[in-house]
């Protein structure tokens, strides 16, 4: 057993003589041992989380009691609250009309995270059945759908920052989309928590991320000094930006019925091909995508989203080979189709230039006037 094994067991066993010492299930209609202990985040001195329901009519007189080393931290929960959160996760019905799973309040997400990653240490026979009704993909699928939210919301907040010219407050918004992506990313392996002190932590741990890691500290937290020229901080948010949206859209598309196996690239290519907007943010309903804009928002199938997700700046050939191999009917007619229509929405640009000349140039190298 590993040193953080027999922690975390000596944890939930102080957790278990404090719901005893306090009545069991005389008192307790559910009791779940959550947060980082339960999650093998914890340390030695982490403190010990239970979320509880009373029974009808109980009452407890602390919340924190100290337990042969650990502090246990018993959070109440109402029991209505408790119904309504656990059963979001037995299907996911998001509607671009319907947002009740998707936009949670933090305080909501916080205890839907906590409820559906803990360990039931005891409950009553309706909660028993109620917990039995929950799927982890659905809840994996709630988690990367608020966190899409949150990512699309600080992508458009830094795009809106940078036209005001407003660099360094980018960078830190652009950062905080880089964040809520990789809550999407690690929702899409079948990583949840709720705390964003444990994100390094668990991105280290994540097979699939730890691969890029080095890449992601550097998104997440260098930046240019502030005595660079401005252009050099707008740079480091629209790059920032770019990957925060590629990592939503592919976790999106790729990690939704199965867990996520790998990660698109987090930069851009530098081939004249087209590059998805920093206005726009994909989201996830349960029967189609949503392209999600400052000033407008387009709803688009699979097909669309996968061009616009894999829209990096390669030449559309290439995406057009790489939607492919992923297994969309992809050709180079109807990628370009896509990708026409997307760049008429300003969901997609190419370096200002229009569709028609930018593709003409990538795929037949420059015009006749520009050889010089």
């Amino acid at each position: 057993m590993t040193v953080a094994a027999d922690r975390s067991a000596s944890q939930r066993a102080s957790a278990q003589h404090v719901l005893e010492s306090l009545g069991g299930s005389d008192t307790f209609a559910l009791a779940v041992f959550a947060g980082s202990a339960a999650v093998g985040l914890g340390h030695a001195q982490s403190d010990v989380d239970v979320h509880v329901v009373l029974q009808p009519g109980a009452r407890i007189e602390r919340t924190t009691i100290d337990d042969d080393g650990y502090r246990v931290q018993l959070q109440v929960l109402d029991p209505d609250l408790v119904v309504r959160l656990v059963t979001l996760a037995e299907k996911y019905v998001v509607t671009r009309n319907d947002r009740s799973q998707s936009e949670l309040t933090d305080y909501e997400l916080w205890n839907f995270i906590r409820l559906v990653t803990g360990e039931v240490l005891s409950a009553s026979d309706s909660f028993r059945q109620l917990l039995d009704r929950a799927s982890f993909d659905v809840a994996r699928q709630v988690v990367a759908a608020n966190c899409a939210h949150h990512a699309a919301r600080a992508s458009q907040a830094a795009s809106g920052m940078l036209g005001r010219g407003q660099a360094a407050a980018a960078c830190h918004t652009a950062a905080l989309a880089m964040a809520a992506a990789c809550e999407v990313v690690l929702a899409a392996t079948g990583d949840l928590y709720a705390v964003d002190r444990f994100l390094v932590a668990r991105l280290e741990r994540s097979p699939v991320l730890n691969r890029v890691f080095p890449e992601l500290w550097e998104l997440l937290y260098r930046f240019p000094p502030l005595d660079e020229e401005p252009a050099a901080l707008a740079a480091a948010a629209r790059a920032r930006v770019f990957a925060a949206s590629g990592l939503v859209a592919h976790s999106l598309l790729y990690g939704w019925d199965g867990t996520l196996g790998d990660v698109p690239a987090l930069t851009a290519a530098d081939a004249g091909g087209p590059v998805r907007s920093p206005q726009f943010g994909l989201l996830r309903f349960a029967d189609t995508f949503g392209l999600a804009g400052r000033a407008r928002s387009l709803r688009v199938g699979e097909a669309v989203a996968a061009v616009w997700a894999a829209a990096d700046g390669s030449p559309v050939e290439e995406i057009a080979r790489r939607l492919h191999s992923r297994g969309h009917e992809a050709t180079l007619d109807t990628v370009t189709a896509a990708l026409d229509a997307l760049a008429r929405a300003d969901a997609v640009t190419y370096d200002g230039r229009s569709a028609d000349e930018a593709r003409e140039e990538v795929t037949h190298g420059p015009s006749v006037g520009d050889r010089g």
